[in-house]
């Protein structure tokens, strides 16, 4: 098998090289829509897990060929949900923290949600074979680490049409001004 030398993204944010050998990609079967690299470090006999979204890049040792994170040792391309949703964390945790601090996620609330992450990860969801509901939970998983990124404008009027749908509940009572005015706070009118 060839070396693969990675930078990998620790879960306090510190970034470290790797050399490894004899590895094997899969697919997450207790935290769904993460994929993991199974290893072995070059030099260390201990078996070693990464999560492939936290591969920040990898590259062939012997020819120097720069491979996607989620190719390694996986030809078919299956992509995990949540190196998926990488270029919407930002959005989908803001309308996530929105949801916590003013509805909740009772079942109506839960229900808007899911349509507001298959909308935003729909170009994705296409290009690549992971189904929706792993999109969905994965989303519901992601870490706080892409919490105050900026948000695409593209992605915005998305957050702010379905913002608009969470606090407007039933439409038997009228939205709170405050939750409006976090709204155009987090989410303002932008014209694409």
């Amino acid at each position: 098998m060839r070396a693969l030398e990675i930078e990998y993204e620790k879960a306090d944010g510190s970034v470290s090289a790797r050399t490894l050998v004899d590895y094997h990609f899969e697919l997450g079967t207790f935290a769904p829509g993460v994929g993991y690299l199974n290893c072995r470090d070059a030099g260390v006999d201990d078996m070693r897990t990464y999560r492939v979204d936290r591969i920040l890049s990898a590259c062939y040792l012997d020819t120097g060929e720069v491979i996607a994170p989620w190719l390694i040792d996986n030809p078919a391309g299956e992509i995990p949900a949540r190196l998926a949703l990488r270029p919407f964390a930002a959005a989908i945790l803001q309308l996530q923290g929105f949801v916590r601090s003013t509805r909740g996620f009772r079942a109506r609330e839960a229900a808007r949600f899911d349509e507001f992450v298959r909308e935003i990860g729909a170009a994705v969801m296409h290009q690549h074979p992971c189904r929706a509901d792993e999109f969905v939970v994965a989303a519901r998983c992601l870490e706080e680490a892409a919490a105050g990124r900026e948000i695409p404008v593209e992605q915005v009027a998305i957050c702010r049409r379905h913002a608009l749908r969470i606090a407007a509940g039933s439409a038997r009572k009228p939205v709170p001004d405050e939750w409006l005015a976090t709204i155009d706070e987090l989410w303002p009118q932008v014209s694409l």
